[in-house]
């Protein structure tokens, strides 16, 4: 070839050389079914709307959340996944949840009886086996672990498949359940984390103090603090009339014990005015209702507490916004109830509801950041609580100014669209945002 032509060649080369984003693929880990697990959810929501390609790996061992699940996955189909029915709704899964189940057994004698730490990713997560061999052929450019279980599955492939693999600390896993370090819940935790938070490469945390808890721990993490808020809704504040009840709202997956409920049936009972009603919203532990019904009854409130099922996400922000105060009651124990800040308090703000939360040390810290979003009561003194809702009786208008902020806070800046992008950049940073291609 010429002199000129190659002299030719290599400009056109030159010129046409393009900056182009290599589009990566994301893979999300839980146990759990998906719809448990409205983190991961938003996560993905927003990869997919990034640019990124998302996989996901998941459990069902429920019906009711099966179809949950399945409403979700439904709008977008985009998204790829792999799902496991160990329901035991049919031979299949029968099978399954068998199989895996005595493999979670075995584990648990291994690790407990002879401390052999390899069997952990067996005890924290009865179907590993299955998820790793789902992970590993999903050929993902990054895993990340949602919750304790996931986490040996996203470690294990990314290593198998020379990928990154990330890990979301919606808790502060090894004092979950307890705070005695012989316990057998932090043993297995505490070895989990121990075995497999060492070269992550990718870590998120749900709460400032989970954040510094886990930094202390493992100096070598680098923390990203990714609230626990919701998209933005287009729900707006009720506003209730003087002679009006005032209604308290609760949620979670359980109603149960050490939920700090007990405490607020207590104070609706010791009110001047006994204008409250607390409404309930999650699935009820077995004689959980009567139990907490024959409290209320004897607190002169028996007619005053309203219970419902649970629902799809979108569904929990209508039903409380047509509350008035959110109650954000943890008790503070464990230790990981104390520092963590859960999705009650933001889908309150986004609903706009009034927050009266316990005096645990995140929620007091997010209170006083935020002095306008309601107030802080002592987490085992009903009294304390009494004393409070007796102030929102006697002053209306602050109620009222404090819901209507909250709800401006949510639409402005306490919401998923502004907490994404700082997702969306730590995730950008594991990849280069662009790569040069030459072409001809």
């Amino acid at each position: 070839m010429a002199t000129g032509s190659l002299n030719l060649l290599n400009l056109l080369r030159i010129k046409s050389r393009v900056v182009s984003r290599e589009r990566k693929k994301v893979c999300l880990i839980t146990p759990n079914h998906i719809s448990t697990n409205p983190r991961l959810v938003k996560e993905a929501v927003a990869l997919d709307k990034n640019g990124f390609d998302v996989h996901l790996i998941f459990t069902q061992s429920d019906y009711f959340e099966t179809g949950l699940d399945q409403a979700i996955l439904s709008q977008y189909p985009n998204w790829t996944y792999d799902a496991l029915d160990w329901s035991g709704k049919d031979l299949h899964s029968k099978i399954f949840r068998s199989l895996f189940g005595l493999s979670k057994k075995l584990a648990e004698v291994s690790f407990y009886s002879l401390t052999l730490k390899k069997v952990a990713p067996f005890v924290v997560n009865r179907n590993f086996f299955w998820q790793l061999q789902k992970a590993i052929s999903a050929n993902a450019d990054l895993y990340i672990g949602h919750n304790l279980g996931a986490l040996p599955v996203a470690r294990t492939a990314a290593k198998k498949t020379g990928a990154k693999f990330g890990f979301d600390a919606e808790d502060f896993h090894r004092n979950e359940m307890a705070d005695n370090t012989t316990d057998k819940d932090v043993l297995i935790k505490t070895s989990v984390e121990e075995q497999n938070f060492p070269g992550l490469h990718h870590f998120t945390a749900a709460s400032p103090l989970i954040a510094n808890a886990y930094k202390k721990l493992f100096p070598t993490l680098d923390p990203t603090v990714i609230l626990n808020v919701f998209p933005k809704t287009k729900l707006s504040t009720q506003n209730r009339e003087a002679g009006e009840n005032i209604r308290l709202f609760w949620f979670s997956q359980t109603l149960g014990d050490n939920r700090g409920i007990e405490v607020i049936v207590q104070a609706m009972g010791k009110t001047r005015q006994r204008v409250f009603e607390l409404h309930l919203l999650g699935n009820s532990s077995p004689g959980y209702k009567e139990k907490i019904g024959q409290l209320a009854l004897t607190s002169g409130v028996n007619n005053q507490l309203f219970f419902y099922d649970p629902v799809p996400e979108n569904e929990i922000f209508q039903l409380a916004s047509k509350c008035d105060i959110g109650m954000a009651s943890e008790t503070g124990i464990p230790y990981n109830r104390d520092i963590c800040l859960t999705n009650k308090i933001f889908t309150y703000i986004q609903s706009g509801l009034a927050v009266v939360a316990s005096d645990t040390t995140a929620q007091k810290e997010f209170i006083g950041n935020y002095p306008s979003a309601g107030k802080v009561y002592s987490r085992s003194d009903s009294a304390s609580l009494a004393s409070i809702l007796d102030y929102y009786v006697d002053n209306r208008e602050e109620l009222e100014a404090s819901k209507h902020s909250n709800h401006h806070l949510g639409q402005t800046f306490m919401n998923w669209e502004t907490e994404q992008e700082k997702y969306i950049d730590c995730i950008r940073m594991l990849f280069p945002a662009h790569k040069e291609l030459s072409v001809c």
